[in-house]
């Protein structure tokens, strides 16, 4: 192995150990419930609604396109082509990527509406009720409840994302011989690597309503899901994901 070709290995082997380093960084905790009056933590099944149907709503009017890859934004970007004839490593290429983006989706919300209606506490019965732009005023309101006379009302008032990642994508292409028999054999073809992890949080703001007892609970909730970058990562789907767990961890709040 001459001088140069040692180089181009050993600076791709810093730029894979700083990626791996960044991953391990990121520290994943549990979700938080904060009743928004009091200031008091909301445990797990604390919350308990008595039988009787329950409309969810939204009042959020987020536009409803969803991001790509294209949020992440190339940081360090390097390529080596090898002169030796006689190195096995023809050349390689190299790429690190970062984001730290804010972003909202109405699909997105109406993701974790679904996955929290989809769960159906027992007991009780439940109406989803989807509105793209429902304003929270009185008379909007009252029209809601005069038509679905529901005894509680749950209103998804914020759902916010922040992406957070650092990603590398590296490629280099060498060769190998064998001989068989009579035959010299030399192929060539490249290996990819692919690593990194993405970190997405979501800032949710719930609230209850008790119709009969005029009660309301606001709640802020937030959590996060990271994944591991790999071959064809999907931004859209981990935002989809982490939307159904902003609603799966709204219903571990309910006492089942």
């Amino acid at each position: 192995m001459d001088s140069i070709e040692k180089h181009v290995i050993f600076a791709l082997l810093i730029l894979l150990a700083y990626s791996c380093d960044t991953s391990k960084k990121i520290l994943v905790s549990q979700p938080v419930a904060i009743n928004r009056q009091t200031h008091d933590t909301i445990p797990n099944q604390s919350i308990s609604l008595q039988k009787g149907r329950v409309c969810y709503l939204s009042t959020t009017s987020y536009d409803y396109v969803l991001p790509g890859m294209d949020i992440f934004e190339c940081k360090n970007s390097s390529d080596f082509i090898m002169s030796s004839s006689r190195s096995s490593l023809s050349g390689s290429a190299s790429d690190s990527y970062q984001t730290d983006t804010v972003l909202q989706s109405q699909f997105l919300v109406r993701t974790a509406l679904e996955k929290v209606a989809e769960k159906l506490l027992p007991g009780s019965e439940y109406i989803c009720y989807h509105v793209e732009e429902h304003e929270s005023d009185k008379k909007s309101l009252d029209s809601i409840i005069e038509t679905l006379n529901p005894e509680y009302i749950v209103t998804l008032n914020k759902l916010e994302f922040r992406v957070n990642g650092n990603v590398f994508e590296g490629a280099s292409i060498a060769s190998s011989s064998y001989s068989t028999g009579d035959f010299h054999v030399t192929s060539t073809g490249p290996v990819f690597t692919r690593t990194g992890n993405i970190l997405i949080t979501y800032d949710a703001l719930w609230n209850i309503e008790h119709l009969k007892d005029n009660q309301q609970t606001e709640i802020v909730q937030k959590g996060e899901v990271h994944d591991d970058y790999y071959k064809n990562y999907n931004i859209i789907e981990h935002l989809q994901n982490t939307a159904r767990q902003a609603g799966n961890d709204f219903l571990s709040l309910f006492k089942e």
